[in-house]
C-alpha cells in the first residue's frame, strides 16, 4: 500500500488519506484496508474509517479513502450511525393480505361515507 495524499483537518480531527494498494487476486476487504493504514500511519485502527475502495476493471490496483480520528469521541460525533433494522416480532406485517387492526377502522369510514352523486350529462338543446 502506497499512501498518496495525507490532510490535516482540525477542524473535524482527523487525518484525511488518499492511498493506493495494488493486489494480485481479490479486491481487499474494508476490514484488510483499515489494518494496513494503521499500521502505516501507526494509529489506532479503531480510529479508522476507511469510505471507498475504487478499482478499474480487470486492474491490479484500487484508490482508496479513509479517515483517521484522532479520538473516539471526535469519530462518533462525525460519522454516521448506522441504522437499526426494525425487526420486531409486533412490527411484522399481517400475513394473507390483511391490514393490522390500526388501519382497519379507516377503511370502515370510508365504506360510511354517503355516496357521491353522479352529475348527469347536460342535455344538448335540439334546434
Amino acid at each position: 500500500m502506497k499512501i498518496i495524499e495525507k490532510k490535516e483537518n482540525p477542524l473535524l480531527s482527523r487525518t484525511e488519506v488518499s492511498a493506493e494498494a495494488v493486489f494480485e487476486k481479490a479486491t481487499p476487504s474494508k476490514a484488510d484496508i483499515k489494518k494496513q493504514i494503521a499500521s502505516e500511519l501507526k494509529a489506532d485502527e479503531n480510529l479508522v474509517v476507511v469510505k471507498n475502495i475504487y478499482t478499474d476493471y480487470g486492474s491490479p490496483s484500487a484508490k482508496i479513502t479513509a479517515f483517521v480520528y484522532n479520538s473516539k469521541e471526535a469519530m462518533e460525533k462525525t460519522e454516521p450511525k448506522p441504522k437499526k433494522e426494525a425487526k420486531k416480532a409486533g412490527a411484522k406485517p399481517a400475513e394473507g393480505g390483511e391490514k393490522p387492526a390500526a388501519e382497519a377502522p379507516k377503511e370502515e369510514k370510508k365504506a360510511e361515507e354517503p355516496p357521491k352523486k353522479e352529475e348527469k350529462p347536460a342535455e344538448e338543446k335540439k334546434e
